[in-house]
């Protein structure tokens, strides 16, 4: 067994705010898993800047860190059973969430191909046929208004949009516009925990009538979202109050509607498979979501929406890549994916030089 990790520089095709700060590109790097008989694994390890706690240096070293296990661990069936002995012996060495992902989506696609399964079928052995993918909306209003229109002609039937960058007014309009113009196609908001309870409640007072699917993480204090919910029937969705939680953490929000799974922030695909199945159970609806990274995590990301529901799933933030690690690019920039033949297409790895 070998492992190797291979860095990557990514431009975007406009630069990202995160957290206040300004990005024109995306790092990372990849884990790459090789098997006794020459097949091959890939994982990717990419923090996402302003939301994940360590940083691609840390990341790096747990991966060097758990290098041991994975020749302790014969690859076969164990490696693709979420609760099974190598996953159990990654998380008793607590890795950072972007590591312990980058090394699971390289353990699931190193026995993938030695089981000559797909990803998918790896993850689950009877995946979803097709995913739809929610588009992303982000910018100015007149400009979010006509991309609105140019996704909804190319057939999207999800939208999500990113609220709490401006005035509440402002964004109260631009709501309800949406929801006039587009009546059926349903509306995701994601606030990114930027309001208080007061502008929240301001928010959902000046939405009244409008159609959402949910509202990802208005409030500075998550610990409020039951009592916003309580006061407001908004359909609630979790996203970063889960990170650094378990999926037993879960019991007692069965007022939320969606659990946002980002596998990158989450820590890997089978805690991502763990807080899906305890989401489930809840009536709380899993939506996976990508966090700009490579094809490689996109892969993983495809395969894991049509392991847990195939809900319109966040992968639109790969279009925000000017370049990518893998050829051909993936094929998500339409309304829905094909299972069977996304994970039947070759794509070949390869890191671009920096420009």
């Amino acid at each position: 067994m070998r492992l190797g990790l291979r860095h990557y520089r990514l431009p975007l095709t406009a630069p990202l705010v995160l957290k206040g700060v300004e990005h024109t590109e995306r790092t990372g790097a990849l884990v790459r898993l090789e098997g006794e008989n020459g097949q091959v694994g890939w994982g990717d390890v990419a923090p996402l800047p302003g939301f994940s706690a360590e940083t691609l240096d840390e990341a790096l070293a747990d991966v060097r860190r758990a290098i041991g296990l994975f020749a302790e661990h014969t690859p076969g069936p164990d490696w693709m059973n979420p609760d099974g002995s190598l996953h159990r012996a990654l998380d008793d060495l607590a890795l950072a969430p972007s590591a312990r992902f980058g090394l699971d989506l390289a353990a699931f696609h190193l026995a993938a191909e030695i089981a000559g399964r797909t990803l998918a079928e790896a993850i689950h052995p009877d995946p979803e046929v097709a995913v739809p993918i929610n588009a992303l909306l982000i910018g100015e209003p007149d400009s979010i208004l006509d991309e609105a229109e140019r996704f909804v002609a190319a057939g999207y039937r999800t939208l999500k949009l990113k609220v709490g960058r401006s005035g509440l007014e402002e964004e109260v309009a631009l709501v309800r516009t949406l929801n006039e113009r587009h009546p059926d196609v349903a509306l995701r908001l994601d606030a990114n925990q930027e309001w208080t309870m007061d502008e929240a409640m301001h928010f959902a007072e000046g939405i009244k009538g409008c159609t959402l699917d949910y509202i990802e993480e208005p409030l500075h204090n998550p610990d409020d979202l039951s009592v916003l919910w309580f006061d407001t029937q908004l359909p609630i969705a979790l996203d970063e109050s889960l990170l650094g939680t378990d999926p037993a953490g879960l019991q007692g929000k069965g007022w939320a509607k969606a659990a946002v799974l980002k596998p990158t922030l989450l820590g890997g695909v089978a805690r991502v498979l763990r807080f899906a199945r305890q989401a489930r159970l809840l009536s709380i609806r899993p939506v996976l979501s990508g966090a700009f990274e490579s094809g490689v995590a996109m892969r993983g990301h495809v395969a894991l929406a049509a392991a847990t529901g195939g809900a319109p799933a966040g992968l639109d933030p790969y279009n925000r890549l000017a370049a990518d690690v893998l050829t051909p690019r993936l094929p998500l920039d339409r309304p829905s994916i094909d299972i069977p033949t996304f994970f039947r297409s070759e794509h070949e790895v390869v890191i671009p030089e920096p420009s």
